[in-house]
């Protein structure tokens, strides 16, 4: 074993030690209650009552469907708890797996240098994430439906249309995230005519989840459990969009906040009104930005539909503006939902693993590409872990300029750091921040490709 896999060995072994560690000394115990349980037994309570949910977000059919099995079993609850938060961390370290293979070679050892450091880079990196963790530690249902995404990616970039469409259907009907990535997709589908047969398998796998959710909820919550969400954040988004949380971030709070001063007290009291108009018009912008994406890929395919390892790039590519467009739209952007970005904020790491073949690649990244991968990942809390951010970014001064120091002992959750870290929209900044070094590094690609090729790069 040569020198460079001694070390790189060494920097993953360090980041699963992280990991575990982050998990060991979680204020929740691996056996504690888990935030899937406690919704579960919400949700049923509701369903059984007549009674609407608190929150008005229902989760999707599969749901319940999956928990009632497991009620069956009869499983002693820490056993139950303990097993739900194996199968999340494991699914998570699938994900990041897909991840490192989903563009450049397919060998694990036997690649280019380059190659194999940013594998083990990124390995290192998701093995750090707080969102991982946070996820994880509270049983929570992120690191499953990520999943969903990472693999619904993966089996798209091999034309195996018919698990990318049951994988990203299974994640739609267990919680409605994954449909953000489902509609780009289909467009594209639609414009193009090799990808086509993805319509078919999305169809297929459609009706059958949704026959199979019929005699656990109604037709509307259950078979028809994408399209009754949509309609509920278009008609009621006071109650399915979480204005008075300060656990999400977006722009729509983003605008909210700036209206407010970024005073806690209108957390309580959010403008309703604003929140609807807000709320429609940010579904519009997601809708309109991942489509404009899906007719740029169409557009463009006869440049990068050649060979598998263009193929996969201009997909990641693809993925990671979605992503992006996602980050900035969503009703519904908490910590543990980084994780469904996660081919967006390691794109820059990925794009390096498929170099082109121009020994342009060969040249190291941009120093600003480097600042600004470094500064969002610890922004958001995926370099280092989230008590040393706080350490960093300066909260205390932020709620002096709001005016916010003198509400601490009234609002009670606000004096929890990572209330803070939320409300001030800090790793929504780092995200951006990721978006930027990616069209920093992709624009320069493209450039020195085209100087030394003559034509244009993909």
């Amino acid at each position: 074993m040569r020198p460079l896999h001694v070390l790189l060995a060494a920097l993953v072994a360090l980041g699963a030690a992280r990991f575990v560690y982050g998990l060991a000394t979680s204020p929740l115990g691996m056996t504690d209650e888990t935030h899937l349980n406690m919704t579960y037994e919400a949700q049923e309570r509701a369903l059984s009552s007549g009674r609407p949910l608190r929150t008005g977000r229902w989760w999707g059919p599969l749901f319940p469907m999956i928990f009632r099995g497991l009620g069956a079993l009869d499983l002693p609850r820490w056993l139950l708890n303990l097993s739900q938060r194996v199968l999340l961390a494991l699914l998570y370290a699938v994900s990041l797996l897909l991840l490192t293979r989903s563009v450049g070679p397919s060998a694990w050892i036997a690649v280019p240098s380059r190659t194999l450091v940013c594998r083990a880079v990124l390995v290192f990196l998701g093995l750090q994430s707080s969102a991982a963790i946070y996820a994880i530690s509270g049983g929570m249902a992120e690191p499953l439906t990520a999943f969903c995404v990472v693999g619904h990616h993966w089996f798209f970039a091999r034309k195996r249309y018919l698990s990318a469409a049951g994988l990203i259907c299974f994640g739609i009907y267990f919680k409605l995230w994954p449909l953000v990535f489902v509609w780009p997709y289909l467009l594209f589908a639609l414009l193009s005519r090799p990808h086509r047969s993805y319509i078919a398998a999305l169809a297929g796998a459609t009706a059958i989840i949704a026959a199979a959710s019929l005699p656990v909820m109604d037709w509307w919550y259950g078979a028809l459990y994408p399209v009754a969400m949509i309609v509920d954040i278009f008609t009621t988004a006071p109650k399915v969009v979480p204005t008075g949380s300060a656990e999400v971030v977006g722009l729509v709070f983003v605008v909210e906040r700036i209206l407010s001063g970024f005073s806690y007290a209108s957390a309580l009291h959010p403008n309703l009104v604003l929140v609807q108009m807000l709320g429609a018009a940010a579904t519009i912008l997601l809708i309109t930005t991942t489509s404009c994406a899906a007719i740029v890929l169409a557009h463009t395919e006869q440049r990068w539909n050649t060979n598998p390892a263009d193929r996969r790039r201009a997909l990641l590519l693809f993925d990671a503006t979605i992503g992006f467009c996602a980050a900035s739209f969503s009703l519904d952007l908490s910590l543990a939902h980084l994780l469904y970005l996660i081919p967006s904020l390691y794109a820059v790491l990925l794009l390096w693993t498929t170099p082109p073949p121009t020994a342009t690649w060969e040249h190291p990244l941009r120093p600003s590409a480097v600042v600004l991968v470094t500064a969002g990942m610890v922004l958001i809390g995926g370099l280092v872990p989230l008590s040393l951010v706080f350490r960093v970014v300066p909260l205390s001064w932020f709620d002096a300029l709001a005016g916010n120091d003198a509400l601490l002992g009234t609002y009670v959750w606000f004096r929890v750091p990572l209330a803070k870290y939320m409300w001030y929209e800090v790793p929504l900044f780092g995200v951006y921040l990721l978006a930027a070094a990616l069209v920093v590094t992709w624009a320069t690609a493209r450039r020195r490709i085209a100087r030394e090729a003559g034509a244009p790069a993909v």
